[in-house]
C-alpha cells in the first residue's frame, strides 16, 4: 500500500485517465476526480447510483443504476455533456474497439454506445443478470450469474409481483435450519416450505391451529404420550433442480442436519434434547439420532418424556423439509430446493431476490402469483411511493431495518386503512394486525427482591402505570402498537382476552393495594434508548410511595447484568415473545428451573409451577385452554410481568393485489396474494 485516499462512504467503480484517478460513489451520487500529482480532489454530481466507471474515446463514462442512464463527463471540465438512456439497472462499463460498452444487470443486456453520436446503436440480449464487461483481443467480455432466473417477463399465468426491500439481512436465514420465528425470512419460508404439519393459509383463528400438511394426519401418540407416529402422504417433490420425492427418510435427515453437531452458527429457537439420542447426536458421539426412525412412508419420534409442544417444534421453519443430499453449511445456503407452493429461483445479495411457482407442487395450498420478485435497496419513503403508484406491488415495514419518516404509516392508514375511503369502497390496501412472533412489551418486577415479592405491591404498579403512555414512549414497530396487559397476544396459540388491568393509571385501586406495605426505592434497569419509558415509570410510581431509580447500560452489559444471579435490580424491561407458535415458549420463562437465564421476574411460585408443567404435557385444544388460564393468572392474581403493549406489522399493497391473508404466525401469506381482475 504506497497510500491510502478517502473517498467518499461508498466508492463503488475507479477508471484512471487524463492525469486522474476517477472514483464513482454510489450512495452520494457523484464522481471524485483526484489529481495523481497534486492529490487534490473534486467531486462532481451524476445521476443516481452511480455504479462503473470508464475512461476513454474523450469521455468519463458512469453508469447510474439506479436511473438506468450512463452520464459522459467532459474530463478537462468535469461537466456532463450527455445522459444516455440503456436500460433498467446498468452495472458495468468499458471502452473498447470505438465504442463503450454497458452491461445492463436489470435487462439481462449489454449495450453498445458509439461516443461520436452519444447514442446506443446496439443491444445484445445475454440475459443471467449481466454485471462485469471489459474489451480485449477483439472481443467483448461480459460476466453473467450462473444462478440468475429467467427474466420475469416470462414468468406466465398469475403474474408477477413486486415487493422492494431495504435490506436483505435477514436474508441469511432463508436456510431453514438457520430460520428464526417472526423473522422476515420466515414469511418467505412459509410461502417455500413443505412440513409435516403446518398452519393453514388463513387468519386466526383457523391460522393458529396445526394441520397435517406432508403428513397425512395429526400424528398418533402412543407410549403414554412418548412416542408420535406419522404416515407420510406421497406426491410431494422438491423444486428443481432437485425434482426428488419427500419422504419419511427426508425428514429424519432434515431433523438430524438442523440439529448437527457441525451446524455450529444455527442455534434452532427450541431444543430436541427430549428426544431420544439427541444429546449424544449432537455432541458428536453418534451418527445418528436413535429416536428418529424412518421405514418407508413412516416416521417416528421417541421422546424421553411427554411434551406437548413436540408438534409445534416440528411445524417450524427449521424442520422444513430439504434434499437429503444438502450439505450443512455454518453460514446458511439461501436457495436450497424446496417442496412448497413455491421456491427461490434467484438470489443476488444486495440486489434482488425471486420466489417463482414450483412446478412440482400439487398440494392444496394456493400459489396464485407466477412470481415475486424482491428489489433489495429501496428505503421505506420510496417503496411506499412505488407501492402507491402501482409500479410495486407490497410493502410491509416488518421487511425494513431502517427507518422511515414518522407520518408515513399515519398517512397510510387514513388512505387505505380500515377506516379509509379505499375501505369503504371494499378495497382495503394498508393492514395493521399482531407482528407475527414478536409478543409483547412489559416491565418484569423481581420478586425475589423485598419490594416486590408480596403479589399485592406488583399488582398494585400493574395499576399504577399508564400502559398508553409506556406505548406512546417506548420504541414502537413501524406499524404502530396496541395496548395489552397480559403476555399472549392475539392470533397467538391460546390466546384468550384477559382485559385485568385499564389503559390508564387505577391509582384507587393501586393504594388500596399498596396499603400497609410502606412502599420503598425501585433500582430500574435499561438498555440505551429507554430514558422516555423510565421518565413515565417514575411519573406514575411516585404516587403509590414507590421512588424509581433508573440506571442504563450498554445492550450487552445490561442482557449479561439482568442474567447474573442475585443481580440487585428490582426492575427491568423486557419483552414476552415466544421462539415458536406455542404458549409454552412464552410461558416457560416462568418456570424458576429458567431463573436467572431468562426469568427476569426472579418469580418462584410452586404451585404455579405445578400447573406450569401440567399443561406442557397436554396437547390439543386442552392445552391452549390450560395456557390461556396461566396467561390470565399471570396478569391477573401475581403479575410478576407488567405487559403494556404489542407492536403492529403494517401491510401496503398496490391497488392491482387482492387474496390479502393475514397469516397469524408468519404475516402476510405470500403464497396466497393474487392479482385482482381489471
Amino acid at each position: 500500500v504506497l497510500s491510502s485516499i478517502g473517498s467518499g462512504f461508498s466508492p463503488s467503480g475507479i477508471a484512471v485517465g487524463d492525469g486522474a484517478v476517477w472514483v464513482a460513489e454510489n450512495t452520494e451520487n457523484d464522481v471524485m476526480r483526484i489529481d495523481v500529482k497534486s492529490g487534490a480532489q473534486s467531486t462532481i454530481p451524476v445521476g443516481q447510483g452511480p455504479a462503473g466507471i470508464a475512461f476513454g474515446t474523450g469521455g468519463v463514462w458512469v453508469t447510474n443504476s439506479e436511473d438506468g442512464t450512463v452520464t459522459r463527463l467532459d474530463p478537462v471540465t468535469g461537466a456532463a455533456r450527455a445522459t444516455i438512456g440503456v436500460g433498467s439497472d446498468p452495472v458495468g462499463i468499458a471502452v473498447g474497439a470505438g465504442s463503450v460498452w454497458v452491461a445492463d444487470s436489470g435487462g439481462g443486456t449489454v449495450s453498445r454506445i458509439d461516443p461520436t453520436t452519444d447514442r446506443t446503436v446496439a443491444t445484445v440480449h445475454v440475459g443471467d443478470n449481466p454485471t462485469g464487461v471489459t474489451v480485449a483481443d477483439g472481443r467483448v467480455w461480459v460476466s453473467v450469474e450462473q444462478s440468475a432466473a429467467p427474466l420475469l417477463t416470462s414468468a406466465g399465468r398469475g403474474g408477477v409481483a413486486r415487493v422492494p426491500i431495504q435490506s436483505d439481512e435477514d436474508f441469511l436465514n432463508l436456510d431453514p435450519a438457520h430460520s428464526s420465528f417472526g423473522s422476515d425470512a420466515a414469511q418467505i419460508l412459509y410461502a417455500t416450505c413443505a412440513e409435516l404439519l403446518s398452519y393453514p393459509d388463513a387468519p386466526a383463528p383457523e391460522g393458529e391451529r396445526l394441520v397435517p400438511e406432508v403428513a397425512r394426519s395429526l400424528p398418533t401418540i402412543g407410549d403414554g404420550g412418548r412416542t408420535y407416529t406419522f404416515t407420510i402422504r406421497p406426491g410431494y417433490r422438491f423444486s428443481p433442480p432437485s425434482n426428488q420425492p419427500v419422504t419419511a427418510q427426508t425428514f429424519k435427515d432434515t431433523i438430524e442436519r438442523t440439529f448437527s453437531p457441525h451446524e455450529l452458527t444455527s442455534i434452532p429457537p427450541f431444543s430436541i434434547d427430549d428426544i431420544v439420542g439427541a444429546r449424544p447426536y449432537e455432541q458428536g458421539k453418534a451418527k445418528h439420532i436413535s429416536g428418529v426412525v424412518a421405514r418407508g412412508d413412516t416416521l417416528t419420534i421417541q421422546l424421553t418424556s411427554p411434551a406437548g409442544d413436540l408438534e409445534a417444534r416440528l411445524a417450524t421453519p427449521n424442520l422444513c423439509a430439504v434434499p437429503p443430499s444438502t450439505p450443512v453449511s455454518r453460514q446458511g445456503i439461501p436457495g436450497i430446493p424446496m417442496a412448497g407452493p413455491y421456491y427461490i429461483a434467484a438470489y443476488a445479495p444486495g440486489r434482488l431476490l425471486i420466489l417463482k411457482r414450483n412446478p412440482n407442487y400439487h398440494g392444496p395450498r394456493p400459489h396464485h402469483l407466477g412470481a415475486i420478485e424482491y428489489e433489495i435497496g429501496p428505503d421505506g419513503s420510496q417503496a411506499a411511493r412505488s407501492v402507491e403508484a402501482g409500479t410495486a406491488d407490497y410493502f410491509s415495514d416488518q421487511l425494513y431495518t431502517g427507518d422511515f419518516p414518522p407520518d408515513l404509516i399515519p398517512r397510510l392508514r387514513d388512505r387505505y386503512g380500515p377506516g379509509s375511503p379505499a375501505a369503504k369502497a371494499g378495497h382495503q390496501r394498508f393492514f395493521e394486525n399482531p407482528q407475527a412472533g414478536l409478543g409483547s412489551f412489559g416491565i418484569a418486577l423481581n420478586a425475589g427482591r423485598p419490594l416486590f415479592h408480596d403479589a399485592n405491591v406488583r399488582r398494585a404498579v400493574a395499576y399504577a402505570l399508564d400502559r398508553t403512555a409506556l406505548a406512546a414512549n417506548d420504541i414502537p414497530g413501524f406499524g404502530g402498537t396496541r395496548v395489552t396487559d397480559q403476555l399472549l397476544t392475539p392470533g397467538f396459540p391460546g390466546y384468550a382476552p384477559v382485559d385485568a388491568y385499564p389503559s390508564h393509571p387505577d391509582l384507587a385501586e393501586a393504594r388500596r393495594l399498596m396499603h400497609g406495605h410502606g412502599g420503598g426505592v425501585a433500582v430500574l434497569w435499561l438498555p440505551p434508548g429507554s430514558e422516555q419509558l423510565a421518565a413515565v415509570v417514575e411519573r406514575d410510581l411516585a404516587p403509590i410511595g414507590i421512588q424509581v431509580v433508573p440506571k442504563t447500560f450498554p445492550v450487552g452489559q445490561w442482557l449479561a447484568a439482568i442474567r447474573t444471579a442475585g443481580a440487585a435490580y428490582d426492575m427491568t424491561t423486557g419483552v414476552g415473545g415466544g421462539a415458536y407458535a406455542d404458549p409454552q415458549s412464552v410461558l416457560e420463562s416462568f418456570d424458576p428451573a429458567t431463573i436467572p437465564q431468562d426469568n427476569f421476574s426472579r418469580f418462584d411460585d410452586p404451585a404455579f409451577t405445578r400447573r406450569l408443567h401440567a399443561a406442557e404435557r397436554l396437547t390439543g385444544p386442552a392445552r391452549y385452554r390450560a395456557y390461556a388460564s396461566l396467561d390470565a393468572e399471570l396478569t391477573r392474581d401475581e403479575a410478576p410481568f407488567v405487559t403494556y403493549e404489542y407492536t403492529l406489522s403494517g401491510d401496503f399493497f398496490a391497488n392491482r393485489m387482492g387474496c390479502e391473508t393475514y397469516q397469524p404466525i408468519y404475516g402476510i401469506d405470500l403464497a396466497a396474494l393474487c392479482v385482482r381482475r381489471p
